[in-house]
């Protein structure tokens, strides 16, 4: 009764004390839970009390959210984790606190605010309570969590762009990462924070100059914060700035100048290594092809040289499973073919009993993927030169192709409902590729389990991963199985008019390829995919009018007049009369 009587500021740093107690358990365990009761009890009696009006008045203006700053109002929102309070039951405190924070300016406590440390306190709050999963959104007739994350960011950015100083290296690092681990890939809502980084990093935050001749070459100026950070924040902001698929070349070399400082070099742990390769060929990727290739090579080549310099630092200690899978795809990626011995040995790392125990769908299926585009990378397989061998043909099998089916098998022992239409997609289109390596058990088992996943998971499937699917299934081989798996995914693209148009003649192709090669003899199939086609027959290429045309030959049916005499016109010089048809 006595703690609804307590001023609010006292009972808050009360709270908050408690459950910075509660983390750090000391004394008997009775003691410790007694102590947590009590915490909790009066972190709900406080926030009830800051987020509703006082009784017999419903204003909302009247509540005492309008009186706390930003900094208390972290306080109270780290209080919620500190203490392991069900999110559950302060869900609806919490809607109200993000309705307050929403109104941007008109948000006294984020207009008065001059304290970027305090916003990235918050951000890191709110991400740990879950926002940007859409709990906070129910009641509300907009995406309230997007608006508020992206209304404190513009006040972090504000705040950025006028007071370049000030602000620690962990600090910018807490508020980027918070901000993109809560919206990742939605740069509306995280643009502002990613913008107020560029600003702290480049000093300036104007626009790279890409450079024309090796003169213009010089280190791009470091904003004061990053004198402050490490090897995690560096590795860190970087990732940001890749899962927000926000590609800025200031930031980018910035960064990538105080990885390579020799100080810091010697400083980085195995995943930070990883974070920070996964994170450069993820940017890179992101670029097109430019005017100024000259510009685009300079990347090119700080990104190797990064790559030289932490690839080896990938072994010098331990990673998960999920780091391994972003090494190897970040490795291929680059195709950096350097030391080959770096991708080797995380293969084998994965394979471990440990690691693959851990290992998700996700990972399993990145790890499979990035050894088959190794694999192509290095090219077909070379036999022995020895004079000395047997008369048989010996075939030297790189070291990472023995972990394929190890990494197989744990793939399909994952649980069930944890696999999604794109790793399974990844996965048949891998082994696909590996005749001659993959296990036929593990072939056939793979065939059963796909077959299940796709009647589960068929509503979800896009064009491309359908086409994918459908000949990495036909590569596995024809049986009963793989025909039925290839006529649900035909099925469902043929039905929906909304796939077909997103459908390209390649993929079309390679789908009645599949088709051909497994027997399938579906005309109104054939007919809609072939229709796909001639949309565009005019731009098709010889390989997938060829493997049109033989499909339809294989099945015993007779293709569109016009694929044939535009194969006979466009592509061998003929001439022929559409009206005998």
């Amino acid at each position: 009764e006595h703690t609804c009587l307590l001023d609010s500021d006292v009972a808050e740093a009360l709270v908050t004390s408690l459950s910075d107690g509660v983390r750090r358990p000391e004394g008997r365990q009775n003691e410790i839970a007694e102590l947590r009761s009590g915490a909790v009890i009066m972190y709900h009696t406080l926030l009830k009390e800051i987020v509703n009006p006082p009784y017999n008045n419903t204003d909302d203006s009247e509540t005492k959210l309008s009186t706390i700053t930003v900094g208390r109002i972290a306080d109270l929102l780290e209080s919620a984790t500190g203490l392991g309070v069900d999110l559950d039951e302060v869900t609806g405190s919490a809607t109200k606190i993000l309705l307050w924070l929403a109104k941007g300016s008109d948000c006294e406590a984020l207009r008065i605010c001059e304290s970027k440390k305090k916003i990235s306190r918050l951000l890191l709050a709110l991400q740990r309570l879950r926002v940007g999963s859409g709990a906070y959104n129910e009641g509300v007739d907009y995406d309230l969590e997007h608006l508020c994350v992206r209304r404190i960011g513009e006040r972090f950015f504000e705040l950025s762009s006028h007071d370049l100083s000030q602000i620690e290296g962990k600090t910018l690092t807490a508020a980027v990462r918070a901000s993109v681990m809560m919206f990742p890939g939605d740069q509306h809502a995280t643009l502002p924070i990613l913008n107020a980084a560029s600003c702290l990093i480049t000093k300036d935050g104007n626009d790279y100059h890409q450079p024309t001749n090796w003169d213009e070459l010089e280190l791009l100026g470091e904003g004061m914060v990053l004198a402050t950070c490490g090897e995690y924040e560096l590795s860190s902001i970087l990732w940001a700035f890749a899962t927000a698929k926000h590609f800025d070349p200031d930031v980018f070399m910035a960064l990538t100048d105080c990885m390579l400082d020799e100080d810091v070099l010697t400083t980085f742990t195995s995943a930070s290594a990883s974070r920070a390769l996964w994170s450069s060929s993820a940017l890179l990727s992101l670029i097109d092809v430019q005017d100024n290739l000259f510009g685009d090579l300079f990347l090119r080549e700080r990104q190797l040289d990064l790559f030289h310099q932490l690839a080896p630092r990938l072994l010098v200690s331990q990673l998960s499973a999920q780091e391994i899978a972003a090494s190897l795809w970040a490795l291929v990626q680059c195709e950096y073919l350097v030391n080959p011995g770096i991708f080797d040995a995380l293969a084998r790392l994965l394979t471990k009993e440990e690691t693959l125990r851990s290992a998700n769908p996700r990972s399993l299926s990145q790890a499979l993927h990035a050894c088959t585009k190794m694999f192509f990378l290095e090219g077909p397989l070379q036999t022995s030169d020895d004079e000395y061998e047997d008369e048989f043909t010996q075939v030297a099998v790189p070291p990472y192709l023995l972990c394929v089916n190890d990494i197989l098998d744990a793939f399909m022992k994952s649980d069930f409902d944890s696999i999604n239409q794109r790793h399974l997609t990844k996965v048949i289109w891998s082994i696909g590729h590996l005749q001659g390596i993959r296990d036929d058990k593990l072939v056939e088992d793979l065939v059963k389990l796909s077959s299940r996943l796709i009647q589960h998971l068929l509503p979800l499937y896009v064009t491309r991963e359908i086409a994918i699917t459908t000949w990495g299934l036909g590569a596995l081989g024809v049986s009963r199985q793989t025909k039925a798996a290839v006529a649900n995914l035909v099925k469902h693209l043929i039905s929906s008019e909304k796939l077909l148009d997103k459908c390209k003649p390649e993929e079309a192709s390679q789908i009645l390829f599949t088709m051909g090669k497994l027997g399938l003899r579906d005309k109104s199939a054939y007919d809609s995919l072939s229709g796909v086609i001639q949309r565009s027959v005019e731009s098709a290429s010889s390989q997938t009018i060829t493997n049109t045309l033989w499909s339809y030959r294989k099945v015993g049916l007779t293709p569109p007049t016009r694929l044939l005499s535009s194969w006979s016109r466009d592509k061998l010089g003929l001439v022929i009369d559409e009206s005998m048809s």
